[in-house]
C-alpha cells in the first residue's frame, strides 16, 4: 500500500494522471464521433448532441441489465419517428466495439500462450484459436453488412430489418471502415490509460505482460461484463488479480489501479450523463 499512498506525490505520476483524464475525454469523444457517423443517415446531429447522447446512454444503461437503458439514452434526442431506426445503429456500434475487444484479446491470448507456455494450458490454446477465428469471422460480417438487403428472407424479417436496421445497410464502405477503425482506436486508448494507471500504482512490469493483461481484461469484461455495473467492475478486478498475480504483483495495487481506471472511464462519464438526464424536459417530440 506504500505505492498507493504516495500515488500523487510524484510529479511524473501527476502528469500521467492528467494524461489519463485527457484520454478519458478522447475515449468518449471517439465514441461520440462513431455515433455521429452511424446515425448521420437517420437524422442529422451535431457532434455536441452526439456526445450528449452517448453520455446519457451510458448513464441510463450502466445500472440496467445488458445496458438496455443505453438505447433509451442515445435515442432520446432523436425525433419520435427516428427512434426505432437508432436501435440498429446502436447494435452495430456495440458489435464493432465488441469486435475490437475480441481482436485485441485474440492477439493478447496468442502472445500469452507462446510467451508464457508454463502458465498456459490446452484450454487457453483452444480459446486462442477460437478467438482468431472469431476475429476473422467478425471482420467478414462487418465488411459484408451491406448485403443485409440482398439476402432472401421471410416477409416478417424484412419488416423488422427495414424498421430497425435499414440505416446500417445504407452505411457507405468508407463509413464502415471509419467506424471499425474508431472502435480499434478506442481500445488502444483504453490500453494506454490502463498501462499509465498501473505504472502509477507500482506495477513495474514490462510492456508485453501489461499489454496482454489489459487486453484480456477488456476481452472478459466486454464479453461477460454487460450484465450490470457490478458485473463489469467485478470481472475487471477478477481477471486483473488472476493475471498480474502470476507476476508477483501486489493484489492491493492491482485492485486499486483497476478500480481507479473504472472510476475515471466509467463513473465520471456516468455522473456527467446523469446530470444531463436530470436537466431534460419532456417536449412532445421526444415522447
Amino acid at each position: 500500500m506504500q505505492n498507493i499512498s504516495g500515488l500523487f506525490s510524484d510529479s511524473l505520476h501527476l502528469a500521467w494522471f492528467g494524461i489519463v483524464l485527457i484520454l478519458m475525454v478522447v475515449n468518449w469523444g471517439l465514441e461520440a464521433l462513431k455515433w455521429q457517423l452511424l446515425t448521420d443517415n437517420i437524422e442529422e446531429m451535431t457532434y455536441a448532441s452526439s456526445f450528449k447522447g452517448v453520455l446519457m446512454g451510458l448513464a441510463a444503461g450502466i445500472f440496467t441489465p445488458l445496458m438496455i437503458g443505453d438505447f433509451w439514452g442515445r435515442a432520446y434526442l432523436f425525433q419520435a419517428s427516428n427512434k426505432k431506426k437508432s436501435v440498429g445503429a446502436n447494435l452495430f456500434n456495440s458489435f464493432t466495439q465488441t469486435y475490437a475487444a475480441i481482436f485485441f484479446g485474440a492477439v493478447a491470448l496468442v502472445m500469452f500462450v507462446f510467451i508464457y507456455p508454463a502458465q498456459s494450458n490446452p484450454w487457453m490454446m483452444l480459446m486462442a484459436v477460437l478467438l482468431v477465428l472469431a476475429s476473422a469471422g467478425g471482420l467478414f460480417i462487418l465488411l459484408k453488412r451491406a448485403s443485409l438487403r440482398s439476402v432472401n428472407r421471410p416477409a416478417f424479417l424484412k419488416g423488422i430489418i427495414n424498421k430497425y436496421f435499414a440505416s446500417i445497410a445504407d452505411l457507405s464502405g468508407k463509413d464502415t471502415y471509419n467506424i471499425l477503425l474508431l472502435s480499434l482506436l478506442r481500445n488502444l486508448v483504453f490500453g494506454l490509460q490502463f498501462i499509465l494507471v498501473y505504472r502509477m500504482c507500482g506495477l513495474d512490469l514490462a510492456f508485453i505482460p501489461l499489454f496482454i493483461g489489459v487486453n484480456l481484461i477488456f476481452l472478459v469484461k466486454t464479453v461477460g461484463g454487460g450484465l450490470n455495473v457490478v458485473g463489469d467492475l467485478s470481472l475487471r478486478e477478477i481477471v486483473a488479480l488472476w493475471f498480474f498475480g502470476m507476476f508477483g504483483v501486489s493484489d492491493s495495487a492491482v485492485a486499486f489501479a483497476t478500480f481507479l481506471i473504472w472510476a475515471i472511464n466509467i463513473l465520471l462519464p456516468v455522473l456527467a450523463g446523469a446530470v444531463l438526464i436530470s436537466t431534460l424536459k419532456s417536449p412532445t417530440q421526444h415522447a
